[in-house]
C-alpha cells in the first residue's frame, strides 16, 4: 500500500509538458466580418488564448493563405502531440501569428485573388512606443522579390479593453469594444529589412487598456512571380 502511495503522489507531481497541447489547426483563411468591422470602425471582441496560439490568429486578418508547401510528415521519435502540434502550425503558417513571432524568416500573406489590395492585418503592440515593420517576405532575396510587398499602407490605432481570466492557467483574455481612435496613410520603401512604421498621434482613454495596430495594404510593390502580398513582421523597437 505504501508503494502504491508513493507512486501516485509521483505520478501526480510530474509537470506536464507539450502533452497537454490542446490546439486546433487553422480552418478560417477569409474573414468577411472583420473586413465589415474594420469598415465599421469598431470590433466588438476579439480572443487571445496562450494555449492556442496558432488557430487563435486567423481571425486577425481579414484573409491569409492557405499553406502552399506539403504537409508535415510524422517521424518516429515524435509522441502524437508533438506532431499534431506541427501540423497545427503547419496549417496557420502565413496567419498573423507569422508577423509576431519576431522572425523575418516567416510571414502574414494575405489571401486575396490578386494582390491584396483593400487586405487588413492586426497585431499586438503598444502604439504609444516605436514600432518597426519588415514589409515583405524577408525569408531570403529571391522570395523577397517574388511576392508582393506592401507599398501604400493606412496605419490604424484601435483601442479597448482587456478582460482577464483569473482562473486561466496561462495568458488568455478577451479584447472588447475595440474601437478606431486614430489613422493616417505612409508609403513604405521597398526594403528587405526593418523600417520605421509611423503610427498616427493618438490619445488613450482612461478606461481603455489595450491597443492595437491595423495594416491595410492600399498599393503595392508587384512580386516577379507571385501576385502575394506578405508581411513578415511588426513589433515595438
Amino acid at each position: 500500500m505504501k508503494q502504491m502511495i508513493l507512486l501516485f503522489f509521483l505520478f501526480i507531481s510530474l509537470p506536464v509538458f507539450s502533452q497537454a497541447y490542446e490546439g486546433s489547426p487553422c480552418a478560417s483563411y477569409e474573414n468577411s466580418d472583420l473586413k465589415e468591422q474594420v469598415l465599421s470602425g469598431y470590433i466588438p471582441e476579439l480572443r487571445f488564448n496562450g494555449m492556442e496560439v496558432y488557430s487563435n490568429y486567423q481571425f486577425w486578418a481579414t484573409s491569409s493563405l492557405k499553406p502552399d508547401v506539403k504537409k508535415p510528415t510524422p517521424k518516429k521519435e515524435e509522441e502524437d502531440y508533438e506532431y499534431k502540434e506541427k501540423v497545427d502550425s503547419w496549417t496557420c503558417m502565413y496567419t498573423p501569428y507569422s508577423l509576431t513571432d519576431y522572425d523575418s524568416k516567416t510571414a502574414w500573406v494575405e489571401g486575396a485573388t490578386d494582390d491584396g489590395i483593400g487586405e487588413t492585418v492586426f497585431v499586438r503592440v503598444d502604439s504609444q512606443k516605436p514600432i518597426v515593420i519588415w514589409a515583405g517576405y524577408g525569408k531570403s532575396k529571391v522570395l523577397f522579390e517574388a511576392n508582393g510587398r506592401p507599398k501604400k499602407v493606412k496605419v490604424t490605432v484601435w483601442a479597448g479593453k482587456k478582460g482577464e481570466d483569473p482562473g486561466a492557467a496561462w495568458e488568455m483574455f478577451n479584447v472588447s469594444d475595440l474601437k478606431t481612435i486614430a489613422h493616417h496613410e505612409i508609403e513604405l520603401k521597398d526594403k528587405n529589412a526593418y523600417q520605421p512604421l509611423s503610427v498616427p498621434k493618438h490619445k488613450l482613454k482612461a478606461d481603455d487598456n489595450f491597443t492595437m495596430i491595423s495594416i491595410t495594404i492600399l498599393s503595392v510593390y508587384k512580386g516577379k512571380k507571385y501576385a502575394d502580398t506578405a508581411i513578415s513582421d511588426i513589433k515595438n523597437q
